[in-house]
């Protein structure tokens, strides 16, 4: 037994000189580099496949989407296991949970899921409202919430949230970012992004957020937007529900806001509503004591620094 053993630690010994042994062991243990490698793959996946097809992507967390290999953005996130919104979304309920009971969750914007899906199946919040408009990204969003075996848990809208019920609003479609198709807007004639260069544009039926949510609890709930622009028209059809302050996040993006020339109706509504915090995801800083004149000064930080944009959570 001990002529074994000896021959065993000498044998051990020599493997641990040759170099090719101990780099072939470095990157098997090596999780890192895995990761890495699984990841790089996704990604040449993605990027060398033909357009206009379905995939499934899934993640660490069991979670699958049906995405769109069009989609750069959100679909290919997905894709390659990225979904930085929804970090984004976890450090927002950080910071609200003393202060309200994660029941409901109302992602206005759903798209096809990233927020909505993950919320509910990972049970950190107990039901939810997903209101999407683009006809195509709300198929998404039900198989994705199907699969996911969430479909009693989240109702969805095929609806845009508008400050007026049941018109048709003009839809600008984006053919390669599934999350930027947006409401057209009529009132500026230069475009940046090429945005007037879109060629497909549909009509989405509008509805406030005071129809869709009749009867909350506004300790309960989280209003999650993400609108591209229209934050301000959707607040303008939400007065009765956000006056009861439920903690709300949107996306603040003044080359945006500007494309509606709605920063003062957005503002306006922000300091009637009273909420006393504000929070900066990007930059990670507290505003207490938020005031109109404190927005006018995240607005033109934002705007000197042209393409850069926030969330901007408001709370008691």
């Amino acid at each position: 037994m001990g002529k074994i053993k000896t021959f065993y630690l000498k044998l051990r010994s020599i493997l641990k000189k040759i170099k090719f042994i101990v780099t072939i062991k470095k990157i098997i243990f090596n999780s890192n580099f895995l990761y890495k490698l699984i990841i790089n793959n996704k990604i040449i996946t993605f990027d060398s496949h033909k357009k206009k097809v379905e995939l499934l992507a899934t993640n660490n967390f069991n979670e699958k989407y049906i995405i769109n290999t069009s989609d750069i953005e959100i679909g290919r996130s997905l894709y390659i296991n990225d979904n930085s919104d929804f970090d984004n979304f976890l450090n927002i309920v950080e910071i609200i949970k003393n202060n309200i009971k994660t029941v409901t969750l109302v992602d206005i914007g759903a798209n096809i899921g990233n927020i909505c899906i993950p919320a509910v199946k990972r049970g950190i919040f107990k039901n939810c409202l997903a209101i999407e408009p683009e006809p195509y990204n709300f198929d998404l969003l039900t198989k994705n919430i199907f699969i996911n075996d969430v479909s009693n848990k989240i109702q969805t809208f095929n609806v845009a949230l508008a400050e007026f019920d049941n018109q048709k609003k003009e839809f600008h479609l984006c053919e390669d970012n599934y999350g930027d198709h947006r409401i057209k807007s009529n009132l500026i004639k230069k475009f940046v992004f090429n945005e007037d260069k879109r060629k497909k544009t549909i009509y989405v039926e509008t509805k406030r957020l005071d129809t869709v949510l009749k009867n909350f609890n506004p300790k309960e709930t989280l209003v999650w937007m993400d609108v591209q622009g229209y934050e301000a028209l959707v607040l303008e059809g939400g007065i009765n529900t956000l006056s009861k302050k439920p903690p709300l996040v949107i996306e603040f993006f003044p080359y945006l806001l500007d494309t509606f020339n709605s920063y003062d109706l957005l503002k306006k509504n922000l300091v009637n509503f009273r909420y006393t915090n504000c929070y900066d995801t990007n930059t990670k800083s507290y505003i207490k004591g938020f005031t109109g004149d404190k927005l006018d000064d995240l607005y033109f930080y934002y705007k000197s620094r042209f393409g850069v944009f926030t969330n901007l959570l408001f709370f008691d």
